[in-house]
């Protein structure tokens, strides 16, 4: 029996040390855009995108960003989604991360996470106000399987959390509330209307929609459920050794 349970031993440290010694394989770039109107015609601005991009490098346990973007327009009604917002442009820009798998340990829970500022710029003029509605378009298609650290193709799934629903009552938009985005080419979701009270960063903070766009993988890999199986077995044969 004390046999049986060292080896038991055994095989639980060394597979637990090769499945946290290995790094999953990194994901292709893609990116993906969100845009933002009244419902009934293009308001938006340039479309706003989000994805992941070679070269990009993790520092400060943080993926850094690209600082390309696109200012507030003096164009009435137009409306914008936001990723990060730059404090010395008032440019509204765009967010993209590395290419590490959201599977890679740097990423608590198998996630990673853009943030989002959704909401009409102040000035909208000519327009009825009711809905804000969002969109998004592919640009280049993000991945809906990736590998593990043993190279099993795991599920990707993409959802949209409402962070900070400005006070809203209606449960439809209760903070913390998630949609998922099962194809992005197809993809709308409809918002109560929300307008800054002046084009500043300060107003994007504290006036707009504060979303955020999760990717998430939960790893599976098929050498921790051979471990589980075979430290059944095991144990099994150890039960059965000791009755007889």
């Amino acid at each position: 029996m004390k046999k049986v349970l060292g080896i038991v031993f055994l095989l639980v440290v060394l597979v637990s040390a090769m499945a946290y010694a290995a790094e999953p394989a990194d994901q292709p770039a893609w990116t993906v855009s969100f845009t933002a109107d009244n419902g009934a015609v293009s308001l938006g601005l340039a479309a706003a995108q989000f994805g992941t991009k070679t070269g990009t490098v993790v520092k400060d346990g943080k993926d850094n960003f690209d600082g390309n973007g696109m200012a507030f327009t003096s164009a009435a009604g137009a409306r914008f989604v936001a990723f990060r917002v730059s404090d010395s442009t008032l440019a509204l820009n765009k967010d993209y991360k590395t290419t590490l798998s959201p599977m890679n340990s740097v990423y608590p829970g198998g996630q990673k996470i853009w943030s989002m500022y959704v909401g009409a710029q102040a000035g909208d003029a000519g327009v009825t106000p009711g809905i804000i509605k969002l969109y998004t378009t592919v640009t280049t298609t993000w991945p809906t399987q990736l590998p593990n650290a043993v190279g099993t193709m795991v599920p990707v799934t993409y959802t949209l959390k409402m962070l900070n629903n400005q006070g809203l009552t209606d449960p439809l938009y209760a903070n913390g509330t998630t949609w998922t985005i099962t194809n992005p080419a197809t993809f709308s979701l409809e918002l109560p209307f929300r307008q800054l009270q002046a084009n500043t960063v300060a107003n994007v903070w504290s006036d707009a929609y504060q979303m955020e766009l999760v990717q998430s993988a939960v790893p599976e890999p098929s050498s921790l459920m051979a471990m589980g199986a075979g430290l059944m077995g095991l144990i099994g044969f150890a039960a059965r050794r000791r009755r007889s």
